[in-house]
């Protein structure tokens, strides 16, 4: 039979991994590293220390502190220098690094602000897709137009 604190877990991992499946979709669907699987169970992952940790603890801080180092790790090993030594996977790694904190938010039982924070992470993600923003994208600066940099003389 599931106690009210086993229940309570149980809401609070389900919504942190649907969240978390939410942005892995946007992830996963535009061909980035991390998608479903790994940030939803990131978040879940998250979530459940939390509400773990308060229901059980009284105190999350140190599980906290010890999630976001965890994630940091993970998110490290996701971005990587290409061929042409571009950093690849930093948007991918910050999206984990961001869920994570918002399944920290959802383990301590703040529903609503999870959700909307998770929507504020899409739109974020999804901004440069959106006609009403195609504006706000930056323009490239041609490299004629570009100021010379100032090299030292020898």
């Amino acid at each position: 039979m599931l106690t009210p604190a086993d229940t309570t877990i149980l809401v609070r991992a389900i919504i942190a991994a649907a969240l978390g499946f939410a942005v892995g979709w946007e992830r996963e669907a535009h061909g980035h590293s991390a998608g479903i699987r790994t940030i939803a169970l990131v978040t879940m992952g998250g979530a459940i220390l939390t509400a773990t940790a308060t229901q059980f603890f009284g105190t999350p801080d140190r599980i906290i502190a010890n999630i976001i180092t965890g994630v940091g790790f993970l998110g490290a090993g996701i971005i990587l220098h290409d061929s042409a030594n571009r950093i690849r996977g930093a948007t991918t790694a910050a999206s984990i690094w961001t869920m994570t904190s918002i399944s920290i938010v959802v383990g301590l039982g703040h529903l609503v602000a999870g959700v909307m924070l998770t929507l504020l992470v899409l739109l974020l993600l999804w901004w440069q897709f959106l006609p009403i923003f195609s504006q706000l994208r930056p323009q490239p600066v041609p490299e004629a137009e570009q100021p010379e940099k100032n090299l030292p003389q020898s």
